[in-house]
C-alpha cells in the first residue's frame, strides 16, 4: 500500500470500517474510520471524489467491528509494531533495505471520523465517538480524534453534545463551507439547506470552538467559482466572528483526485491563490492554502 495526496483508498485489507491515509493538511498518516459503506450522503457535492457508479455495502454499522478494528490499531500503535499489520507491511520493507531516512512520520497522527458520506448521519455516531474517546485515553496516547462533517446535524442534541465532546478532549472539528449563498449551496453542494440554518450551526461548533472550516473551490460546467461568491463565504465566516466564534483556521483547497463528474476540476494555483487572498481581505480569520 502507498500513502498518496492524490489516492485515498478506503478499501484496507483486513478491515471493514479503519483505514489509513496520507493526509496533506495533517502531513503524516491520518487513520480514517468510513462509517458510510453504504455511501448515502446527504450533500451531494459536484466534487465528491467517492464513486457511487460501484454499490456501497450495507448501511448498518457493527458498532463492536469498528471498536475491535480500533483497539487493533492502538495496541499495534503502543507497541510501535505497525509493520506487521496488512497494508503497512512496506515499512519493514523500507528498514532492510536501509530507507528509514525516507520513511514518513510513522506514527498514527489523528482519528478521523471521515470517509464515504456524512459521519454525524449515522445512528451510533455519538456512541463511537465516545468509545474512541474513551479508549484512547485508556491506552495512553494522545491522538486527537478529528471529525470532519458538513454541520447539517448540528442541531440535532446528540450529535451537537458528541462534536462538543470532541472539542473538549482537545479534539478537532473540520467543517464544510464551499459557498456563501444558498444558489452556491445547490450549484456545488446539490443542497436544499439554507444558508442561514448552515451558518447557525456552524456558530454552534465555534461557540466555544476551535473550528477548522474547509473550503473546496472548483471549476465546473459553468467555469470557476466566482470572485462574487467567495466573497459570500467571507460573508459568511465574518458573521460567526461576529457572533463570537472560535475559528482556528479555513482551509482552502482544490480538487486533488478523480471525480465522477468530468466537468469538475481542480482551480489552477493562481485561481486558487487570488481566491484565497480575496477571502484574507473580508473575513478575519487565519486562512491556509493546500
Amino acid at each position: 500500500m502507498s500513502f498518496r495526496v492524490d489516492h485515498h483508498p478506503r478499501d484496507y485489507r483486513g478491515f471493514q470500517y479503519l483505514y489509513p491515509v496520507w493526509s496533506r493538511r495533517r502531513g503524516g498518516i491520518s487513520l480514517g474510520v468510513n462509517l458510510n459503506r453504504d455511501k448515502v450522503c446527504n450533500f451531494g457535492c459536484t466534487y465528491c471524489q467517492v464513486d457511487r457508479f460501484v454499490p456501497g455495502h450495507e448501511a448498518e454499522v457493527d458498532s463492536s467491528r469498528v471498536l475491535g478494528e480500533l483497539d487493533l490499531i492502538i495496541e499495534h500503535t503502543k507497541n510501535s509494531s505497525l509493520e506487521q499489520l496488512p497494508g503497512f507491511d512496506w515499512l519493514a520493507e523500507k528498514h532492510r533495505s536501509g530507507d528509514a531516512a525516507e520513511l514518513p512520520e510513522l506514527d498514527i497522527l489523528d482519528l478521523s471520523f471521515s470517509g464515504d458520506g456524512e459521519p454525524t448521519t449515522v445512528a451510533q455516531f455519538p456512541h463511537l465517538v465516545d468509545e474512541a474517546l474513551e479508549r484512547l485515553a485508556k491506552a495512553g496516547l494522545e491522538i486527537p480524534v478529528i471529525v470532519f462533517t458538513n454541520a447539517t446535524r448540528v442541531d440535532r442534541t446528540a450529535v451537537l453534545s458528541a462534536l462538543r465532546k470532541v472539542q473538549a478532549h482537545k479534539g478537532q472539528i473540520w467543517a464544510k463551507l464551499d459557498a456563501g449563498t444558498d444558489e452556491g449551496l445547490k450549484r456545488f453542494n446539490r443542497t436544499p439547506m439554507v444558508m442561514k440554518r448552515l451558518v447557525r450551526n456552524l456558530v454552534a461548533l465555534a461557540c466555544p470552538g476551535p473550528l477548522t472550516i474547509q473550503t473546496m473551490l472548483c471549476r465546473d460546467e459553468d467555469g470557476p467559482i466566482s470572485l462574487d461568491e467567495v466573497t459570500a463565504i467571507g460573508a459568511r465566516l465574518k458573521e460567526i466572528s461576529e457572533q463570537g466564534g472560535n475559528v482556528e483556521q479555513v482551509q482552502v483547497y482544490t480538487v486533488a483526485r478523480p471525480t465522477p463528474d468530468a466537468a469538475v476540476q481542480a482551480l489552477s494555483v493562481e485561481e486558487l491563490k487570488e481566491r484565497a487572498e480575496l477571502l484574507r481581505q473580508v473575513q478575519p480569520y487565519p486562512v491556509s492554502i493546500y
